[in-house]
């Protein structure tokens, strides 16, 4: 195991570990090995992971309560994507 760690200064997070990525998709490794990011960049994965799930959870629960209170299947459909 090799452990890289550094201080990125005021650049983002999301737009260094983009910059490493593009840099090291051309590097071959050898089989058997891997390459894993750790730490904040693991974190930052996690909370957009579930992030997400929140987020399409609240869409279709938005959804169904709309359906019951209008009881149609179309209306809710209208209602939601007209209001942004």
């Amino acid at each position: 195991m090799i452990k890289v760690s550094s201080f990125i200064g005021r650049k983002s997070l999301g737009k260094v570990v983009q910059e490493i990525k593009r840099i090291i998709k051309d590097i071959p490794l050898p089989a058997g090995y891997s390459i894993h990011y750790g730490g904040e960049v693991e974190w930052m994965e996690e909370s957009f992971r579930d992030l997400y799930i929140a987020l399409t959870l609240a869409v279709v629960l938005t959804y169904l309560i709309l359906a019951g209170i209008l009881e149609s299947f179309l209306q809710p459909f209208i209602i939601m994507f007209t209001l942004p």
